[in-house]
């Protein structure tokens, strides 16, 4: 394996390698760093087996060793026995001790997975900037009737919405027209899309689709098995705190949502 050396990948004596990972999957890691003294000694500081928990926070991933003199750190790598790219990212730090703030020098970023390891001097910014995500099929709570379907994204992601699809029940008495509001976390609607042009009929129930490259159609031959799609926006990367969910004109209380399935891309991203 070829080796690296920089002066950004300077360590000093008392230094240490200090990892930190935000994961939305459990995963086991492993990492180890070359270190080639002034004196042309070397050694390799191994990190602790670490294993990840899936809420998204930052956690450490640290070693008791330390260099023992000057050097510099010339090659390493951390790996992940699991996940795929998006749901794991990892900063390595040349450190002057075990906190956040102890930290002097990241030597290395990006996301890693399954057969993909994070190795010194690469550095992927987190997002889709650097490449795709997970790709990850979910589902909403069932809300009651009456009431709208609503999904906020998590704290420590990024989601990028595929598609989605809901089926409204309709009994007698409204005639609503639903669509899908996506809105900051300030709650400003950054898109709107109505599923139709007409208001859905009393006492029917439909399927309701949007998605990335469909267009505005519907088949209403059946009544008890109405189908509506539409699009949507190609570019709405969706930060924590976003939501997306149905809004719908003249919703009451013969209008019954059920559990909302969506497709989601995901980052997970340093918080």
């Amino acid at each position: 394996m070829a080796q690296h050396a920089a002066p950004a990948y300077r360590i000093y004596q008392g230094e240490t390698i200090l990892g930190v990972v935000w994961s939305n999957a459990v995963v086991n890691m492993t990492s180890s760093w070359r270190v080639v003294y002034d004196d042309g000694d070397t050694e390799t500081l191994i990190l602790d087996r670490f294993t990840t928990a899936s809420a998204r926070a930052a956690q450490l991933i640290s070693t008791a060793q330390v260099a023992r003199k000057d050097g510099y750190v010339t090659v390493g790598q951390t790996f992940a026995d699991g996940a795929q790219r998006g749901q794991t990212y990892v900063v390595m730090y040349i450190s002057q001790g075990y906190n956040p703030g102890d930290v002097r020098a990241p030597i290395a970023k990006g996301y890693v997975y399954a057969s993909v390891p994070l190795a010194l001097g690469q550095q992927v910014e987190p997002g889709p900037a650097g490449g795709h995500g997970y790709r990850t099929p979910r589902t909403t709570t069932n809300p009651a009737a009456g009431a709208e379907v609503l999904q906020a994204v998590p704290t420590g992601a990024m989601w990028r919405l595929i598609t989605c699809s809901v089926q409204l029940v309709q009994g007698l008495t409204q005639t609503p027209l639903p669509s899908l509001r996506i809105r900051d976390s300030l709650g400003f609607v950054i898109a709107q899309i109505p599923i139709m042009t007409t208001a859905l009929a009393a006492s029917t129930t439909a399927q309701l689709t949007w998605g990335q490259g469909l267009v505005q159609t519907s088949f209403v031959a059946v009544v008890a098995d109405e189908q509506y799609t539409a699009p949507i926006p190609m570019l709405n990367d969706l930060l924590a705190g976003y939501d997306f969910g149905t809004i719908t004109d003249g919703i009451g209380a013969n209008t019954d949502y059920g559990a909302m399935a969506y497709l989601v891309e995901e980052w997970v991203m340093p918080t």
